[in-house]
């Protein structure tokens, strides 16, 4: 299998990609309560979905694993998702892109802060006003 170069994805992102963390309630662990959830995410958009299986094939070697599928209208997307995969994508992209290099390294800084705020293997600690205003400083800069 013929991976794919880093500044080639690079700027295949540039062009079709998103740097965006939706918010949503979720249901809390322990009670019926309603909680926020933040979910960084990485989508790349393409119409042709084989360049996406290439991306996803020559991330996945190098160790970033993604989520493919198409959707009813057709566009096909590749989603990074993960704080940790998420933060490996932004470090491996960062030196290659040019249009979206200050989301990357926006979504870097917010991946740092999450893992930062790790409580054991799988719980963090509850979201701050620090955590959303990530989320204002990455819509002002789209």
């Amino acid at each position: 299998m013929e991976l794919l170069s880093i500044d080639y994805i690079s700027g295949f992102f540039d062009g079709e990609g998103c740097v965006t963390i939706s918010t949503h309630l979720r249901k809390g662990r322990n009670s019926l309560e309603k909680t926020p959830a933040i979910t960084p995410m990485i989508i790349i958009t393409q119409k042709k979905p084989l360049i996406l299986v290439k991306i996803q094939e020559s991330l996945k070697e190098l160790g970033i694993t993604s989520i493919f599928w198409t959707q009813k209208d057709s566009c096909s997307r590749l989603r990074v998702t993960g704080i940790s995969n998420i933060l490996d994508f932004c470090n491996l992209m960062i030196p290659f892109t040019y249009c979206k290099r200050s989301e990357l390294e926006l979504m870097k800084e917010y991946c740092e802060h999450r893992l930062s705020q790790k409580v054991g293997k799988k719980h963090s600690l509850p979201y701050t006003e620090v955590d959303f205003a990530y989320i204002e400083n990455l819509r002002e800069l789209k």
